[in-house]
């Protein structure tokens, strides 16, 4: 079973704070990468990149591949 399949109260605020934090050390890594001599589109396919190689399995794991579909409602 997934870790980040546990349903304490608290989970959500873990995920909110965690969220929090790793957004935080995007500047670190993009003045990494401009200093570097990656130009700005190439930062931004990166990001995009690693975003999906993290999520993608987070979302597998909790609801498998339909957790990637949109529904949707009607109000």
């Amino acid at each position: 079973m997934c870790i980040l399949m546990r349903t304490d109260k608290n989970n959500g605020y873990f995920l909110i704070f965690a969220g929090g934090v790793l957004w935080g050390f995007i500047g670190l890594f993009v003045k990494q990468m401009g200093a570097g001599g990656a130009d700005p589109i190439t930062i931004s396919f990166l990001r995009v990149l690693f975003a999906a190689v993290i999520m993608l399995p987070i979302c597998i794991c909790r609801g498998g591949l339909r957790s990637l579909s949109v529904v949707q409602r009607r109000c």
